[in-house]
C-alpha cells in the first residue's frame, strides 16, 4: 500500500516538479559546459519537493480548513484514493478496526456522521503525524540536495520554498 502510494504521487506530482526544476537546471547551463551533478540535483530536489507536496496535499484533505483548501474535506476517501494518513490509520488498526473503517468508507458514499468517525479514528491512530513526519523528510532531502551549491540568494530561496511546502494550509 505505502509502496504503491509513493509510486502514484511520484508519477503525479513528483515527476511534474521534478521535470520543471530540471529544465531550469539546463537553461541555467546554456551555453556551457556545466557540471550534471547540478543538473541532477536540482531534478532530485525537484522529485523530493513534489512527493513532500503532495503527501501535505493529500494531509490538508483531512486536517485542512475546506474553505482554505477548496474542496470538501474527505474527498480522496470519497473518490476512494488511499492517501498516506488513512494507508496509515489501517495498517495500524486491528482487523476488527480495519474491517469497520473499510466499512464505514464504502465505496465513498459516507455521510458527515461517518466522515466525522473516519477522521477521529486516523487522527487516534497518528495518521496526520506520521503523515507530516514523512512529508517533512522528503523536504529535508529536498533541501540536502541543494548543499551541492554555494550559497546564494537563489538556494536560499529553493530552501525557503522545501520549508513552506510543508507548512502550507492550503
Amino acid at each position: 500500500p505505502y509502496e504503491t502510494y509513493l509510486e502514484i504521487i511520484t508519477a503525479k506530482t513528483a515527476v511534474l516538479l521534478s521535470a520543471s526544476t530540471q529544465v531550469g537546471a539546463i537553461i541555467a547551463a546554456s551555453g556551457r559546459a556545466d557540471d550534471p551533478a547540478r543538473e541532477e540535483a536540482l531534478q532530485g530536489y525537484g522529485m523530493e519537493l513534489g512527493v513532500a507536496f503532495q503527501m501535505i496535499d493529500d494531509l490538508l484533505d483531512w486536517a485542512g480548513e475546506e474553505a482554505l483548501v477548496g474542496k470538501p474535506l474527505g474527498q480522496d476517501l470519497q473518490e476512494g484514493k488511499a492517501t498516506l494518513p488513512w494507508i496509515h490509520t489501517l495498517e495500524q488498526a486491528s482487523p476488527t478496526q480495519r474491517r469497520e473503517l473499510l466499512a464505514r468508507a464504502g465505496q465513498g458514499g459516507f455521510g458527515p456522521d461517518d466522515w466525522a468517525w473516519i477522521k477521529a479514528r486516523v487522527e487516534e491512530s497518528g495518521g496526520l503525524t506520521a503523515c507530516l513526519d514523512k512529508a517533512l523528510e522528503y523536504k529535508d532531502r529536498a533541501k540536502a540536495r541543494l548543499e551541492i551549491f554555494p550559497d546564494s540568494p537563489a538556494r536560499e530561496l529553493l530552501a525557503e520554498l522545501a520549508d513552506y511546502v510543508c507548512r502550507r494550509r492550503i
